[in-house]
């Protein structure tokens, strides 16, 4: 019962949380391309966002096309959260400089931090433990990316549900390959990338059952064919070419180009690197790969199909470099995957894994991914290692922090309207250690995390004057 209690804390913390923090401001491009996007449908009925082009001001995630301006992006997330705008327009009215924020976060909130959310509720259902849910919603990016516009969490959890329908059982029902289906065609209109992923969870039904294979394939693809024929007109509306590919990469030569010359420092770039890689935020992963060969399931169809869309999502956009936005913290478009990474830890495979590296590697990525969260959630990608020389200097320096629901009341920003956060993600780690099963090793793993957490982003030396008028420009921003 006691642990039981603590995972219903962990979700109401994490719900708090989300309503609690109010990032009233814009962090990235496409976050704002997005929202105009949703804002232009609903007021325009039109993709066309140069309407909004007072509001979002110079955006690289923007391409323009006979006088109109169109988003980069996918059209998934804008179609999703256009109700949602309309919902708020009835009461703030026409989007002004100085309601653009109340949107923003509404949109947010149902859009990221409802998915993810909701992702907690079903797996609390299915009685992990809390520790696998803490990790879920506090120590990967994950937890970043629920405060944000982004399609980035709404397609990881449908990613990991598709897996579910898929492969949980070994005859499923063919409602479920169906609506299976269809949720991989909402992923594949919100994130082209993830479009990697669905296709090797597609491809994985070859090889289920003889007699069931190929109508459970039929199904899943009756599911999914209606979005991929919508997103092939769209872009063919918009841009031309049904093929058009997103996220930088405007013509097929670039396409090309990606694969005959592959950056394999990428795959340092997005996996360890302390600017943006995957391990480097969240290192509890590293259990991720050693259950990988310690599983319970050994030489499953489930098994392998996870592993291999884990592989060749991040060796494909590591061979087609997708780094080239302004605002990227982390290996930002391999989110999707995080999911099924963390599926050993939903299955209970890492239990018996020591305490002192459970603590240490939990409280590590905690801190990393946390720390953020108090101040201006995205760094920019000039700073090599943000968390020394950009969210430090802003907390303790500048004493920027991010603003709270008491803004809305005219609060001041400052230490003490922070304070609560804080405080919640402390009995975080409180409610994940006191049912841990050698407490005394768990909470010399934390106190030792912290104390490595401290040293690295309080080293001398790794600051500089880019980095610094970077900060300096963002404060003018906001303020």
């Amino acid at each position: 019962m006691e642990q039981r209690n603590s995972r219903l804390f962990l979700l109401l913390i994490y719900f708090a949380l989300a309503i609690y923090i109010l990032p009233t401001f814009s962090h990235t491009a496409d976050e704002l391309t997005n929202w105009a996007t949703a804002v232009s449908l609903v007021e325009k009925n039109s993709f066309d966002i140069s309407p909004q082009k007072n509001l979002i001001g110079e955006n690289a995630d923007t391409v323009k096309i006979n006088e109109k301006v169109y988003s980069k992006n996918p059209p998934g997330i804008a179609l999703s959260t256009a109700p949602f705008y309309a919902m708020t327009r009835l009461f703030i009215g026409e989007p002004t400089t100085e309601n653009i924020g109340i949107s923003l976060f509404v949109m947010r909130f149902l859009i990221s931090t409802l998915p993810l959310f909701f992702l907690g509720v079903w797996l609390y259902q299915k009685d992990i433990d809390d520790f696998s849910l803490a990790v879920l919603l506090f120590a990967t990016p994950l937890f970043l990316y629920s405060f944000l516009l982004l399609s980035n969490i709404i397609v990881a959890v449908l990613v990991y549900i598709v897996f579910r329908l898929l492969y949980d059982a070994r005859n499923v029902a063919l409602r479920n390959n169906l609506w299976a289906g269809i949720l991989s065609g909402i992923i594949v209109v919100c994130d082209f990338s993830a479009l990697i992923a669905v296709f090797i969870l597609g491809f994985g039904l070859f090889f289920t059952q003889p007699g069931d294979r190929f109508r459970r394939l039929f199904f899943f693809v009756s599911g999914l064919l209606p979005f991929g024929i919508l997103l092939l007109i769209y872009n063919y509306a918009i841009f031309g070419s049904p093929f058009w590919v997103f996220y930088g990469a405007e013509n097929i030569d670039q396409v090309i180009s990606g694969f005959t010359h592959p950056k394999f420092s990428n795959l340092y770039l997005l996996l360890f690197s302390p600017s943006q890689g995957l391990f480097f935020y969240a290192p509890i992963l590293f259990f991720s790969i050693i259950a990988f060969f310690t599983s319970r399931e050994q030489e499953t169809l489930r098994k392998r199909i996870k592993i291999i869309a884990i592989l060749f999502s991040i060796l494909i956009l590591a061979c087609f470099s997708l780094i080239n936005s302004e605002w990227i913290f982390s290996g930002k478009s391999l989110i999707f995957i995080l999911p099924l990474m963390l599926d050993s830890f939903f299955d209970g495979e890492i239990e018996d894994f020591p305490s002192l590296w459970r603590g240490f590697l939990f409280a590590v990525s905690f801190l990393l991914c946390t720390i953020p969260t108090l101040t201006f959630l995205f760094a920019p990608s000039e700073s090599s290692f943000p968390h020394n020389n950009f969210w430090r200097p802003l907390l303790f320096n500048n004493h920027f922090f991010s603003p709270t629901v008491l803004s809305l009341f005219n609060a001041p920003t400052n230490l003490w309207t922070i304070l609560p956060a804080i405080l919640l993600l402390l009995i975080v780690i409180y409610l994940v250690w006191r049912n841990s099963k050698y407490p005394l090793n768990f909470m010399l793993g934390i106190l030792s995390a912290f104390l490595v957490v401290g040293i690295y982003i309080f080293v001398p030396g790794l600051d500089n004057s880019t980095i610094q008028q970077k900060r300096e420009v963002i404060i003018d921003r906001i303020f």
